[in-house]
């Protein structure tokens, strides 16, 4: 195992700040704008390679909403995002159905092994809605 993939840098220290205060899901592109603000100079692939690392330790979860683009956060239990299509805000939800359950039923049925899902929601947030409504009505 390498020893410097692991040490506690400045860098990671305050990228596991920033994703521990994060309220939704941060692309690399923002976490890197974040650390650039807070006078931290982190090349991309230094970057990357942090993520990969905690990705590795399950300290942080990947996602992404249909766009193609990955947002880590810290990993936590497990819950689902609705996103708003018109603002891309980002709300945790739970889902009441046993996702693990079906997991492992799906898994025996076809024969797979480590069945995982990734499930997000999408739509148009109340105040998106407001906002869509305004401009309508308006003369």
């Amino acid at each position: 195992m390498d020893i410097e993939k692991h040490r506690n840098t400045p860098i990671r220290k305050v990228l596991l700040e920033i994703l521990t205060r994060a309220t939704k899901p941060s692309a690399q592109v923002e976490l890197h704008a974040l650390l650039v603000q807070r006078g931290l100079s982190a090349h991309k692939t230094t970057l990357y390679r942090i993520l990969d690392d905690l990705l590795q330790h399950r300290i942080i979860s990947q996602t992404t909403f249909g766009d193609g683009v990955l947002r880590f956060e810290l990993t936590r239990a497990h819950h689902h995002h609705v996103v708003c299509e018109s603002c891309h805000r980002v709300e945790d939800v739970q889902v009441a159905g046993d996702l693990a359950r079906e997991e492992q039923i799906i898994a025996r049925k076809v024969k797979f092994r480590n069945v995982t899902h990734t499930l997000e929601f999408f739509g148009t947030c109340e105040q998106c809605v407001r906002k869509s409504t305004k401009i309508r009505s308006a003369p």
